[in-house]
């Protein structure tokens, strides 16, 4: 289970039992961000180890 699974679900259980959930929010969004963002530089370190050239696209 993914941490964004783990969230949502946590998400959902607060909703039923009408806790604030808004803490879960926030941290769907920072993990989701995250892993963009993890994703972005491992894509940037492979095309450099390739040789290749990085465009803003």
């Amino acid at each position: 289970m993914t941490i964004t699974e783990q969230v949502a679900k946590n998400i959902i259980k607060k909703l039923l039992r009408g806790e604030d959930y808004r803490i879960e929010v926030v941290t769907l969004i920072n993990a989701e961000f995250l892993q963009f963002a993890i994703d972005f530089f491992k894509r940037i370190v492979d095309a450099k180890l390739k040789n290749k050239n990085i465009t803003v696209d």
